[in-house]
């Protein structure tokens, strides 16, 4: 099967198919896997239905639902009406295992599965969640059994898979990190599944299965969950381990339709973030597996006391749900469009937000929300039983997948910089540029600046220090500018205009990167020996801007025989916080350091200032 178009009649023949795109998009190289996702980021929900055979109870009966292709067919003549046909995405055959459109747990898995994992790799976010009636084999789809491998489900085909593709990224270098996540909602209440047990974990503890936790929702951040575990995973076989934990977790009990029914709504995360590369590209992504508890008829399942109440609730959950999927996918029009829905209309737009309020009605649309109507590459399988008696059921679970069909999300990629590495390089990149540029001024100081070589310094820097008439017209700007700094507290014989290099030597030069405002100030350290002051204080000798991280008194300095001694100040912080001084990137302490020609200090974070001891410095070199 392909899609929702044309319908090839053999369910193997379309496993193969589907088998085939995953091994050439695998092929691909990474660039062209990329814009193949870019391409493919808007996608409708993937939709697909899967036909159980018989069970004990049910045999004998007449089946009134078959599958041809693509299409569920609705038999007219047993159901005693017109017959009907629904086409989808897939239609999955699992009634006669000697047929040969039998679709197996492997063949469902290559047809929803598997483009699961390619997503997770990009960085998309994705969701699988199974709707149905109770019985329908939900939960036999979604995990199956462990033994044997050919009766496990999606879930723990996906996990395999997911730590083959982790074990490839950490040969080729990168850092991979693989964390699981395992909620149950019950009675419109959240449970860690992963807790096991273990009631004394939390001051407020749920009494049935531990951490209290529960989902909110953030203006910025959208929904997310308080109180639950997200277990880090170094393997498959631990992973697999947690899912067996939360599946004996779970509240199971048996009635007259399903001897191990599901009484709250399951949902499996397993995220997974990437770092390294060339790019410092951190990518992240997050996949749902919902198995939703099934609707049920008090008629049919014949449940009394506790059982009702669990069927009241789960028969709510999936009615809001229901409401959710009908506002989002509204009416189709006469042409069949699809309504689309982007993750910044999700979360900006008025329409979006009046359909969020529809979310908070029950526990599980909440945490479906993301997956229906965010930034998330979402499948839904509806499971149907052919039985005569189920067809009202069967049909109900039609209608909620023909509706979930039409809905159409625009996903992207959940990818960010890997800061912390980014930085470390640049840092690197500027200590080394900082040496270079110590190299080239203790050259022969009587090189003109005209004549540096366009190897030593970039082309825009030579261009500043042969500008003549700038420097001159510098100057004639500097003398209001003086008479501010003198209305500032600035003393007058501190205050050097920089429009050319200052008769008095050694002196520091402020820097700034707007070129019509750097170099504007200099101040002269006499070689008295005498301490003067940093400061944005009116007493101190210096003058600074008030800002984050400059205290009154930041920094003491004088000058020893032309060795120009600095030290941070002792003075306490009146607001409790310290004041910043950096040479060269290094902390300044309270002990004297000797400053040399154009060592860098930094005052606070964003005032800079370079020590000039040569004479005929180009004061357009400081960059």
């Amino acid at each position: 099967r392909n899609g929702g178009g044309t319908a090839t009649p053999q369910g193997v023949r379309a496993s193969a198919a589907m088998r085939d795109a995953v091994v050439r998009s695998r092929s691909m190289p990474p660039e062209t896997r990329e814009e193949e996702g870019q391409k493919a980021s808007k996608e409708a929900i993937v939709v697909g239905m899967r036909l159980r055979p018989l069970v004990g109870s049910e045999k004998g009966q007449l089946q009134c639902i078959k599958i041809s292709g693509n299409v569920v067919c609705i038999q007219g003549d047993v159901v005693g009406g017109v017959s009907q046909e629904f086409a989808f995405d897939f239609a999955m055959d699992s009634t006669d295992p000697s047929a040969s459109h039998y679709v197996s747990q492997a063949d469902c898995y290559e047809l929803m599965g598997r483009r699961m994992v390619e997503h997770m790799l990009q960085g998309y976010h994705t969701c699988l969640f199974c709707y149905g009636q109770t019985g329908t084999g939900k939960t036999t789809t979604i995990m199956g059994k462990a033994q044997p491998p050919s009766e496990q489900g999606i879930l723990l085909r996906l996990i395999h898979d997911v730590f083959q593709e982790t074990a490839k990224l950490r040969e080729s270098g990168f850092s991979v990190e693989v964390r699981a996540q395992m909620l149950e909602v019950y009675n419109e209440k959240i449970s860690d599944l992963l807790v096991g047990g273990d009631v004394t974990s939390a001051p407020e503890v749920d009494t049935k299965k531990g951490n209290k936790v529960d989902v909110r929702v953030h203006p910025e951040l959208g929904v997310y969950v308080t109180g639950a575990r997200e277990v880090p995973c170094d393997s498959c076989e631990e992973c697999i381990g947690l899912l067996e934990l939360g599946n004996s977790m779970k509240t199971v009990q048996s009635t007259a339709m399903n001897a191990q029914s599901s009484r709250g709504h399951t949902v499996f995360k397993l995220s997974l973030e990437r770092r390294g590369g060339g790019d410092h590209q951190i990518l992240t992504s997050e996949v749902y597996f919902a198995d939703l508890a099934g609707r049920e008829n008090e008629r049919t399942t014949l449940v009394s006391g506790e059982r009702l109440v669990e069927l009241s609730y789960i028969n709510r959950s999936l009615m809001w749900l229901a409401n959710c999927i009908q506002s989002l996918g509204g009416e189709l029009g006469a042409q069949g469009r699809r309504k689309t829905l982007t993750p910044v209309a999700a979360s900006r737009s008025a329409g979006p937000k009046r359909d969020m309020a529809k979310f908070r009605n029950s526990k599980l649309t909440l945490l479906l929300s993301n997956s229906l109507n965010g930034n998330s590459r979402t499948a839904m399988i509806g499971t149907l039983s052919p039985a005569v008696a189920n067809f009202e059921e069967s049909w109900t679970t039609l209608k909620f997948a023909r509706t979930v069909k039409s809905i159409k999300i625009e996903a992207r990629a959940a990818t960010a910089i890997d800061k912390d590495t980014l930085v470390q390089q640049l840092e690197e990149e500027v200590r080394d540029l900082r040496v270079q540029l110590r190299h080239a001024c203790s050259r022969d100081a009587s090189q003109s600046p005209d004549v540096i070589s366009n190897d030593e310094f970039p082309v825009g820097l030579l261009q500043v220090a042969k500008n003549k008439n700038a420097i001159a017209d510098r100057r004639d700007a500097s003398l209001p500018r003086r008479s501010a700094f003198r209305h500032l507290g600035r003393r007058a014989d501190t205050v050097a205009s920089a429009t050319g290099s200052p008769t008095l030597l050694p002196y520091f030069v402020k820097y700034s990167g707007d070129q019509r405002i750097s170099h504007g100030v200099t101040h002269h350290v006499p070689a008295d020996g005498a301490p003067r002051s940093f400061g944005s204080s009116g007493c101190a000798h210096f003058k600074l801007f008030a800002a984050r991280g400059i205290r009154d008194i930041a920094a003491w300095v004088r000058n020893d025989g032309g060795r120009i001694l600095m030290r941070a100040a002792l003075q306490l912080p009146t607001d409790g916080t310290p004041a910043i001084v950096k040479v060269n990137g290094e902390p300044l302490v309270a002990e004297e350091r000797e400053l040399r020609h154009m060592d860098c200090v930094d005052f606070g974070h964003s005032v800079v200032f370079y020590l000039v001891k040569e004479p005929s410095f180009p004061l357009g070199l400081i960059q």
